[in-house]
């Protein structure tokens, strides 16, 4: 590969990890890793009804016993690690959301 290759790897936090999960992971982290790239970790959080805290933190828990690390990994005081989540970009969205309304180009399915 001519340059970096930027991965990712965005699992939603409603039950633990599976094996095709870790294969996954695996593979994003490797492919970056040996581009010189990085894999970036997006907690997919926007299941509001069946999300939960703790299986973030295994998330983070199993990522670091399969020895893989991510783009912008972060200590945090309360889960010991931390990542950006999908729910954080819903601002974001709705603004796309209500320009594509403006200009007719769709009907909201959020109101």
């Amino acid at each position: 590969m001519d340059r970096p290759v930027i991965t990712r790897f965005a699992p939603s936090p409603t039950g633990l990890l599976h094996l095709g999960h870790a294969y996954a992971a695996k593979v994003a982290h490797d492919l970056a890793r040996h581009s010189g790239g990085k894999m970036i970790l997006r907690i997919d959080d926007i299941d509001h009804t069946r999300c939960r805290d703790i299986f973030t933190a295994q998330i983070f828990n199993d990522l670091d016993w399969l020895g893989l690390n991510w783009y912008g990994s972060a200590i945090d005081a309360q889960s010991g690690r931390n990542a950006p989540r999908q729910s954080q970009r819903m601002p974001a969205y709705q603004a796309a959301l209500k320009t594509l309304q403006d200009q007719g180009a769709c009907l909201s399915l959020l109101s």
